[in-house]
């Protein structure tokens, strides 16, 4: 009796001790290295929307070699075109998602760089290739190539607008965006229809309260007031037949879109 219980100690000691090795080259914890901290730190300046701070950490990963075992190098350079669009360099944005095609392993999607592009050019008032870049997009057909979430977060991450001295250029951007917006609205998958609805009625909201801020030039904010009505005048071109409308959705837009329109009318006749 005294073996067996010896024998079954040998077992269940051999077999703990096997697990615990295991559990431990498993959950082995990797120390971070500079390339993790200088990213990390960059992105948590990045997301407190302290731009300026956020370069130096991210510019320093843009210099070294992509990274075989991370994706900090591709994030480092969407990152930096964001930062410098928000800091009003619309051109080193445009170098830089240049770069980031060449180098992209698929870390951020073709259709997110290249909406990025289209805006940036209209930033930098350079109509003609922003619509050579509408070209491209539509030449990669993104509603074959994406699921419907894919679409949506190229369209949240790049429609960020800064409603500064061009917004009118990025009212431009968007109006030239809402048929992929409609295309994730009409669909049934939740939550990202409700979720392009509203981004789309968030935009409306803060151009047209523009419209009141006196500070601003009175010709200006008729521009803005026109350009508004003309952005949600082009959302009809791209909605299918009323009869099929998703009720929670495009036919919500379609009822503010109503309502904007004639405050925007009212105001002009000011």
């Amino acid at each position: 009796m005294t073996n067996w219980f010896l024998l079954i100690s040998v077992i269940v000691t051999s077999l703990t001790f096997t697990s615990c090795s295991y559990f431990s080259e498993t959950h082995e914890v990797q120390p971070m290295t500079e390339r993790d901290y200088a990213y990390e730190k960059g992105k948590a300046f990045f997301d407190a929307q302290e731009y300026e701070k956020s370069l130096p950490f991210f510019l320093k990963i843009s210099r070294q070699p992509p990274g075989l075992k991370d994706n900090h190098y591709e994030n480092s350079l969407w990152n930096l075109s964001v930062a410098f669009e928000k800091l009003g360099s619309p051109e080193k944005a445009l170098l830089t998602l240049q770069e980031l095609k060449k180098v992209n392993r698929g870390t951020i999607s073709l259709f997110k760089i290249q909406l990025a592009e289209m805006k940036n050019h209209f930033r930098v008032l350079n109509d003609y290739q922003a619509y050579e870049v509408r070209k491209e997009i539509d030449a990669t057909q993104p509603l074959v190539r994406y699921n419907k979430q894919e679409i949506y977060e190229g369209l949240a991450a790049t429609t960020m607008l800064n409603y500064d001295y061009l917004v009118l250029e990025e009212l431009e951007f968007v109006a030239e965006t809402q048929k992929y917006f409609v295309y994730v609205m009409e669909s049934n998958q939740e939550p990202v229809n409700s979720q392009a609805t509203d981004l789309l009625i968030s935009i409306g909201d803060r151009t047209y309260e523009l419209l009141n801020k006196d500070a601003l030039n009175r010709d200006f904010r008729r521009k803005v007031a026109e350009s508004l009505l003309d952005f949600l005048r082009r959302f009809d071109r791209y909605k299918i037949d009323d009869l099929n409308l998703n009720l929670k959705t495009v036919s919500k837009f379609s009822v503010y879109s109503e309502k904007k329109q004639k405050l925007i009318t009212e105001w002009l006749h000011q």
